[in-house]
């Protein structure tokens, strides 16, 4: 009796062993169920919010390809626009470098032809003062000077804008 005793008094111990383990394994599966019952949610959630965020995807190529469109050819007309603006430029640098040396052509044509006219008109008056008995440039007062030819108001206004673009 006394095996038998035993027996029972480690079986019992055996059993309540169990007991125990069985218990910890029955809680730690419910955690398990609702573990996975919070994961199957946020699976959820995962997948709607990834559907939401392709159709979002999806809509936003459906606009910014139209405009990608529309700033590719505003881009290309930029640089049409830059060209014509730089060709344009350099046609009027060429207009710049000739008008100046046709400004300097003219301002020593007109220098010349002041001097050519004050020339001659001392030279033609001259004579003609000393015909006249009239006295010389140096007797009055304007040594080697020759009188000043008279110019129109409207050439004098020309001769002085052109003085003035120098």
């Amino acid at each position: 009796m006394s095996i038998g005793l035993l027996a029972d008094g480690l079986l019992i111990v055996l059993l309540g062993a169990a007991l125990v383990s069985v218990y910890r394994l029955n809680r730690r599966m419910a955690e398990l169920r609702e573990g996975r019952a919070a994961f199957e949610k946020l699976t959820a959630d995962l997948a709607a919010q990834t559907k939401a965020a392709a159709e979002g995807l999806a809509a936003f190529r459906t606009n910014a390809e139209p405009l990608g469109k529309q700033l590719d050819a505003g881009a290309e007309r930029a640089r049409q626009v830059i060209a014509e603006v730089q060709r344009v430029s350099d046609d009027l640098r060429l207009l710049v470098g000739r008008a100046d040396a046709s400004s300097t052509r003219l301002e020593d044509a007109v220098a010349k032809a002041r001097r050519d006219e004050a020339l001659l008109g001392a030279i033609e008056q001259r004579p003609v003062q000393r015909d006249q008995g009239e006295r010389n440039p140096a007797e009055r007062g304007q040594p080697g000077r020759a009188a000043e030819p008279e110019v129109s108001p409207e050439a004098a206004a020309f001769l002085s804008s052109l003085s003035g673009m120098r």
